[in-house]
């Protein structure tokens, strides 16, 4: 093999390199992705001093957003691929990043209320 051939190779081999670089991988987007219910057995959630202040203050001493996502729900989420980033018990929501492919898999979901995009430029800090 000549030096000649060497050269074309790997010029050859580089141009394929860089086509497939450039091709667009799978897009994935952030989501917030909102349950429709919540575990109705569960545990305190909130301090016994909250519970005091909210009942000094006319408010019940429990509320639902108090209350845990359902966990079945998130470990659900994630069989689909996608990547869980935080959990929002107020909002009765995960946030995760999902192509399209598990995009479509999350909204056939039957616990799923509704899937909302996330601003590409918000970062999703874990709250854990």
């Amino acid at each position: 093999m000549t030096l000649q051939n060497i050269i074309e190779k790997n010029i050859i081999a580089t141009a394929v390199l860089a086509v497939f670089a450039l091709l667009p991988a799978a897009a994935q987007h952030k989501y917030w992705v909102v349950f429709k219910d919540k575990p109705t057995a569960h545990a305190a959630c909130v301090s016994p001093e909250a519970v005091r202040n909210r009942l000094a203050q006319g408010l019940p001493a429990s509320q639902t957003t108090d209350w845990p996502v359902n966990e079945t729900y998130v470990n659900r989420l994630r069989t689909t691929g996608g990547q869980v980033h935080t959990v929002s018990k107020w909002l009765n929501a995960a946030a995760a990043t999902l192509d399209e492919n598990q995009l479509a898999a999350v909204r056939k979901l039957p616990f799923v209320q509704e899937v909302t995009p996330i601003d590409a430029r918000i970062r999703i800090a874990a709250t854990a």
